[in-house]
């Protein structure tokens, strides 16, 4: 049985990555912020295993009890301070927490390690954006990510691991923060306030959950993928469609504000993005649509409550 290990667990991607794992029937170990609030929508399972830990602390994981023997691949999804994208100090340490985990994914014996970086490592680019697309952060955020990521291959590539690092586009689902937009809209329109939105004319890309974990087991599974990768649909259009049909999967009668928002002085306005090489090389196919992923994301609302955000997976 393979044996894998997961950090940002409990956030809406990892959640995700956690249930595709175990139903592949692979043995998970979940590093997870001590004392966490969203620990408990983990799944029950026998081959789940969790240790708490700070993703400051990931050298000091000892190579025994529920981390002893030998993993195979490390996913690095956690990522303290998400919400705090101008924060230069603290995204920093996002970048050095980063290599701590290549570290650790060493120690464990990790073949491969897979990494979460993001749409922000490009900034505001034109036209169809792919792996090749010139990097400009313009948010702490990005450049920590864009850090992370090279620096982490740098890394990989002294230790003999191979190095995933997957640029992650707009991803939703259950289990999304309460800040995301399509969360915020969701749960306004369902407690019948009117979101005061933008005028929407960004071109938008958005990922389900489940899709986005398959993407990262592929990767993480197959010897030949190595580099980075773009994670996101082949689908781009107005966010502001997206939102009229998110507003009419609840009730086609209620009202969205559009233009009530300026946009901010750095918006972004495209993020049409091409996975030719992610298609290519792990023969990935997106299996759900916005229209059902959405409906499966705003039943979610319905039955969870607001979680409090606390840090890196939740």
């Amino acid at each position: 049985m393979e044996n894998v290990i997961v950090t940002g667990a409990t956030g809406e991607i990892g959640l995700a990555l956690v249930g595709e794992l175990l139903a592949q029937g692979k043995n998970v170990t979940v590093i997870s912020r001590p004392n966490s609030k969203r620990v408990g929508r983990l799944p029950q399972n026998n081959n789940l295993h969790i240790v708490e830990c700070e993703l400051k602390d990931l050298l000091d994981l000892p190579g025994s009890g529920k981390t002893a023997g030998r993993f195979d691949v490390f996913y690095h999804l956690g990522w303290d301070y998400s919400r705090d994208h101008y924060n230069a100090g603290k995204q920093l340490l996002n970048a050095s927490y980063t290599l701590n985990a290549v570290e650790a994914a060493e120690k464990f014996g990790c073949n491969c390690f897979v990494g979460a970086g993001s749409q922000a490592e490009y900034g505001r680019a034109d036209g169809l954006i792919d792996e090749g697309t010139p990097c400009r952060p313009e948010t702490a955020y990005g450049i920590a990510k864009l850090c992370a990521g090279q620096m982490s291959r740098l890394y990989c590539e002294q230790k003999g691991i191979r190095h995933v690092w997957c640029r992650i586009f707009s991803v939703y689902g259950p289990g999304d923060a309460e800040s995301t937009m399509v969360i915020s809209v969701i749960r306004q329109l369902l407690a019948g306030k009117v979101p005061e939105l933008t005028m929407g004319e960004q071109i938008w890309n958005f990922l389900y959950t489940s899709d986005a974990a398959r993407a990262l087991c592929m990767l993480g599974e197959k010897d030949a993928c190595e580099g980075i990768y773009c994670i996101g649909s082949r689908e781009s259009r107005q966010l502001k469609s997206y939102i009229e049909e998110l507003r009419d999967c609840i009730d086609c009668n209620l009202p969205l504000k559009f233009g009530a928002r300026p946009y901010s002085e750095k918006q972004v306005m495209n993020i049409s993005v091409n996975i030719d090489k992610l298609v290519s090389d792990t023969g990935f196919v997106q299996s759900v649509e916005f229209s059902e992923g959405i409906r499966r994301t705003i039943q979610w609302c319905k039955e969870h409550s607001q979680v409090e955000e606390t840090g890196y997976g939740k």
